[in-house]
């Protein structure tokens, strides 16, 4: 299991395994350092025209996934992320469209910490459910304000 999902408390009847795998290699890519980890999204998690929208930041297809990282962003360096997921739940009986509640720890260069909750929606590809489940939607929902002011220094 996971450190992403350790003590997750997911719905009745579950989220199949292979699209809590596919979370779970999402999150750990994304708390990861490898100058690949938007090739790898958008390789190894999201389909073709899948959609990572991060609010501020919404990249959309294999090209912009890939490239995801790549982006400048504003603020202090992230030298440390990690994701965790307390709780899914399930919109749809196949748990193919489905959100997750959790929280963000990251740690900034100027060694400021901070635990930032955060919520999610997930929706699994239509046409890989039955086969090597892809996102077709990753929509991060997390309050930015706090963050701001710990990499403000």
């Amino acid at each position: 299991m996971s450190y992403v999902t350790a003590g997750t408390i997911w719905p009745d009847p579950p989220i199949p395994k292979p699209f809590q795998a596919l979370v779970e290699k999402l999150l750990e890519i994304g708390d990861g350092a490898d100058a690949n980890s938007g090739y790898r999204m958008a390789t190894e998690i999201f389909s073709p025209d899948g959609v990572l929208d991060h609010g501020s930041y919404k990249f959309v297809g294999t090209e912009e996934i890939t490239n995801c990282r790549s982006k400048p962003k504003p603020g202090r360096q992230i030298v440390k992320r990690q994701h965790r997921i307390s709780r899914v739940y399930s919109q749809t009986a196949k748990g193919d469209d489905f959100v997750v509640v959790g929280e963000l720890n990251v740690v900034f260069d100027n060694g400021k910490t901070l635990r930032n909750p955060l919520a999610a929606r997930g929706v699994i590809d239509e046409s890989t459910v039955d086969t090597e489940p892809r996102l077709k939607l990753w929509a991060l929902f997390v309050d930015m304000a706090p963050m701001i002011a710990a990499a403000g220094s």
